[in-house]
């Protein structure tokens, strides 16, 4: 209980925060992208997974974060075709979650849209019809 008691009151007066990247995830996941390109610009490792194993890539895309994800895919180190741990890759969480303007932002930067197995064309189909799978067709 004391230690408890001492984290919460070093945290409150500000000297204890989380690590770099566990910014860099929640940044993500809150659509800040100016926080992402501060932390980048620190140097933060945009594909490095934090505490829980999150990706900044794969929140932005759970939760939309548009701005954040354009603010990811600016830095040339963000990965756009490595997998996560369920073997999905950033394009197939945008085509699931319906979000053409995140697939082509992706494309844009290089993302794979036909690999071994299931494909993101697949996931466009298992998702909302809004037309990502239509423009994953007319991409090849």
């Amino acid at each position: 209980m004391k230690a408890w008691l001492a984290a919460l009151v070093l945290a409150a007066a500000g000297t204890v925060s989380a690590a770099p990247i566990d910014d860099l995830v929640m940044a993500a996941e809150l659509n800040d992208p100016r926080e992402v390109l501060s932390l980048l610009l620190k140097g933060v490792d945009p594909n490095q997974p934090d505490a829980r194993g999150r990706k900044a890539i794969f929140i932005a895309l759970r939760e939309n974060s548009l701005r954040a994800l354009d603010s990811l895919l600016a830095s040339p180190q963000t990965e756009v075709n490595t997998p996560n741990a369920q073997g999905e890759t950033p394009l197939m969480i945008a085509a699931i979650r319906g979000s053409l303007p995140a697939a082509k932002a992706l494309v844009k930067r290089g993302a794979a849209i036909n690999r071994e197995g299931w494909t993101p064309l697949h996931y466009a189909c298992s998702g909302p019809d809004n037309g990502v799978a239509a423009w994953l067709i007319e991409q090849g």
